[in-house]
């Protein structure tokens, strides 16, 4: 006699999910996305910038590319071309030869850092690096999940709380600036 196997009680269930039993797991990116941002740096004692512009990702072809609009304070642009600051400055960066910085205004580009450390991020950098669940918050009217995940900066994803797990905000710091660079994506 063969009996339908027995379904887990509810309470053993519950006791499982708060012992880690099923823990969430990071997200991974999508392995091509375009979205707009908008950036958010902050330097005590000396200002706060805000500015939009557009990220695209591709790891498949190697690649992403920030395009900072007006406004903008990207630390490298103003690194490689002080006189930037506020010009529209984009960032690729590629796995086969690093870091450019672009002033279209200016027509100028130039490598910048080491290429070692100026690849595109991995799709599963996040479960490489053994990122920690944060807990969930609200982030332009959608529920995102957020994760914790130490490198070069102090850094904190959300991805959105559906199957989707689209990228909703990064929060990059403890390098750059001591109040970090938060990065929020609309969709």
């Amino acid at each position: 006699i063969t009996h339908p196997p027995m379904a887990a009680p509810r309470p053993l269930l519950a006791a499982l999910s708060v012992l880690g039993v099923f823990a969430k797991q990071p997200p991974l990116w999508p392995q091509r996305f375009s979205a707009k941002a908008t950036e958010v740096t902050t330097v005590p004692g000396l200002k706060s910038w805000t500015y939009s512009g557009v990220f695209y990702y591709d790891y498949e072809a190697g690649g992403n590319l920030w395009k900072h609009g007006a406004g903008q304070m990207e630390p490298q642009c103003i690194e490689v071309n002080p006189a930037s600051e506020g010009k529209a400055c984009h960032t690729l960066t590629t796995s086969r030869n690093g870091f450019h910085v672009i002033v279209p205004a200016e027509r100028s580009c130039c490598h910048w850092g080491r290429d070692s450390l100026n690849t595109p991020v991995r799709p599963d950098w996040l479960v490489a690096s053994n990122a920690t669940f944060v807990g969930s918050k609200f982030i332009g009217g959608v529920e995102c999940e957020g994760w914790r995940a130490d490198g070069f900066n102090e850094n904190t994803y959300y991805a959105t709380a559906d199957a989707r797990r689209l990228p909703c905000q990064i929060y990059m710091g403890g390098t750059v600036t001591k109040t970090g660079v938060i990065t929020a994506f609309a969709w």
